[in-house]
């Protein structure tokens, strides 16, 4: 029987405390049990949760989130929404900021947070207007200034804007450098170009470039579109209505920028040839436009080719399509964009994300999407592209063959793998569960999914993984550092 709290909530599953999923499951019910049972079906295979006896902190657990709770700085429901990771730091945006984790040595399973910046409180320039809304921030891209310190940008809606912040070490908070309320920002990047750090930000409008760089020298500054703060924004790439969706990759030090805003407008490709004028015909280039309908993007370059992942609606079915995008970088541009590798994907979310992202020079392709109650199997895919184009093989599966899914008993009857045990729709899952970015740093894969902040640890021959001979005793005294 569904209880009163799933009940209340719309969901099938639990909702708290956040846990992760178990190794292995009874196949015809969804049980946990002991991997040695004849129906046993074992779902870490790719994959395993990092600290896979424990339960998420509260801190990164915000599985009792509601609506109808505005989610104010230290109420556990800061809703995650995207992270970057510099060194040994995993920055994380939410709802309402910034935070800094620890993931050096041990912490890598176990982050430790370390600062916070949050809106709600006033740790912006512009304190943020009460009242419900849930996407005040979206995105997070860092970088290292060196000597220990990093640049973070972090994009926000109207009326909070793109926001520079520094943070050094092990601090425990942020410094602000510079924020632009005045326009409205999604999905940002960073760039290097001729020494001085740049970030692409779309949003309406276009895509914002701003100069990172200048809002270290003579600033803090609390902008309004240019008008205040001089040299910090330089302009915009395009004026196209808006741009969601961005992504740059660089090719001999010029950099080259994919915006699109979803279906009805074009996808498009330019180059930028100087980001200090980004408006300037003469140095920003359109290089191709069409598609006529891309939600999510990642750059990639892979032995010297350029790689354009989308995620398209394609007659009956939304698909991630993959594209060599080298000829588009030429003199000329192009016109058509080979298709190289395609997947057809779940129907749920709106929004749709894509992150590029390789564990020790192993390159992986994310799939995030966001939607109110996912169920049955795995909706987000992590994409193994070692042996791209040649094969492609989502991580949690088994390249064998074998069965790695159960029937959830429990709620819908659904077939559920590894991805599905968390989603709120499955009789395990957890309320507020959707995967949108995920990145991996060395073998951890660190996931910012809406209503928690997990880690994942990729369970390959050439990594040291003491489940990978069976030996798990050595996980109890983890806490304790005795790895």
């Amino acid at each position: 029987m569904t209880s009163t709290s799933a009940l209340f909530a719309g969901l099938c599953g639990e909702n708290s405390p956040a846990h992760p999923a178990p190794e292995c499951r009874d196949k015809d019910t969804g049980a946990e049990m002991s991997c040695g049972e004849p129906n046993a079906v074992q779902l870490w295979v790719g994959l395993r949760p990092g600290l896979p006896e424990e339960r998420l902190p509260v801190e990164r657990d915000s599985t009792q989130w509601t609506s109808t709770t505005i989610p104010g700085f230290g109420s556990g429901h800061e809703l995650f929404h995207s992270l970057d990771i510099v060194g040994n730091r995993l920055y994380v945006a939410y709802n309402a900021g910034l935070q800094a984790w620890n993931i050096n040595g041990n912490l890598a399973e176990d982050p430790q947070r370390l600062a916070i910046a949050d809106g709600w409180r006033g740790d912006f320039f512009t304190p943020f207007q009460t009242g419900k809304n849930d996407f005040l921030i979206d995105d997070v891209a860092a970088v290292s200034l060196g000597g220990n310190q990093n640049l973070i940008a972090l994009s926000g809606r109207q009326g909070v804007g793109l926001s520079v912040w520094k943070h050094t070490g092990a601090s425990t908070t942020f410094e602000q450098r510079y924020q632009d309320p005045a326009t409205s920002v999604r999905r940002l990047r960073i760039a290097e170009h001729n020494e001085r750090l740049y970030a692409f930000a779309g949003g309406t409008f276009g895509v914002f470039v701003y100069d990172l760089s200048e809002t270290l020298e003579g600033f803090p500054c609390r902008d309004s579109a240019g008008t205040i703060c001089p040299g910090a924004y330089r302009g915009r790439v395009t004026t196209q209505v808006s741009s969601v969706y961005v992504d740059i990759i660089q090719r001999d030090g010029t950099i080259y920028v994919a915006n699109s805003s979803g279906i009805g407008f074009p996808l498009q490709i330019w180059e930028v040839g100087d980001p200090a004028f980004p408006s300037d015909p003469e140095t920003t280039k359109l290089k191709y436009a069409g598609l006529g309908g891309a939600l999510g993007e990642a750059f990639f370059e892979i032995e010297g080719v350029f790689y354009l992942a989308v995620v398209e609606w394609i007659n009956t079915s939304w698909r991630i399509q993959i594209y060599d995008v080298t000829s588009c970088l030429d003199d000329d541009g192009c016109s058509t964009l080979p298709e190289v590798w395609s997947t057809a994907l779940e129907q749920e979310g709106a929004t749709r994300l894509l992150t590029y992202s390789t564990s020790n020079g192993k390159p992986f392709l994310y799939y995030g999407t966001q939607a109110a109650s996912l169920g049955g199997t795995k909706v987000e895919q992590l994409l193994d592209l070692s042996q791209f184009p040649a094969s492609v093989r989502e991580i949690t599966d088994d390249p064998g063959g074998a069965d790695r899914t159960y029937f959830d008993k429990d709620c819908k009857d659904s077939e559920v793998d590894y991805w599905g045990d968390y989603y709120p729709s499955n009789g395990n899952g957890l309320r507020n569960v959707s995967p949108r970015v995920g990145k991996f740093k060395d073998k951890y894969f660190y996931r910012a999914a809406f209503g928690i902040l997990d880690v994942h640890v990729l369970r390959d021959a050439i990594f040291s993984d003491p489940f990978e001979s069976g030996d798990v005793s050595r996980w109890s005294c983890v806490n304790e550092g005795c790895r």
